[in-house]
């Protein structure tokens, strides 16, 4: 089971309030729907210190766009899949015959 912290890593309120009450959460795949149009796209986690007002949505084109928080009509969850993911531990590949 997932902790409630997990649901929406790196968000803060306001935006971790909206995700709350819409129901969504990190790693959601999503349709939403805002104040500029709707888009569908999976919900990324933030940064701690990343700035609050923002909920970041990966699209389909592979593309991020941020929706501020006041902007958000609506959202429906149709789909989640966490990720793991973890950056490599070890020494970064150089080449000495560069710079």
């Amino acid at each position: 089971m997932v902790n409630q912290s997990e649901n929406f890593k790196g968000y803060r309120d306001p935006a971790r309030t909206k995700l709350q009450e819409l129901g969504i959460r990190v790693w959601s795949d999503v349709i939403m729907n805002t104040t500029q149009g709707t888009f569908e796209g999976i919900v990324l986690p933030r940064s701690e210190t990343a700035d609050e007002f923002h909920v970041v949505l990966k699209l389909k084109s592979g593309y991020n766009i941020g929706v501020r928080f006041d902007n958000i009509v609506s959202a429906k969850e149709v789909g989640y899949k966490q990720a793991v993911y973890k950056i490599p531990e070890g020494t970064f590949p150089t080449d000495p015959s560069k710079p």
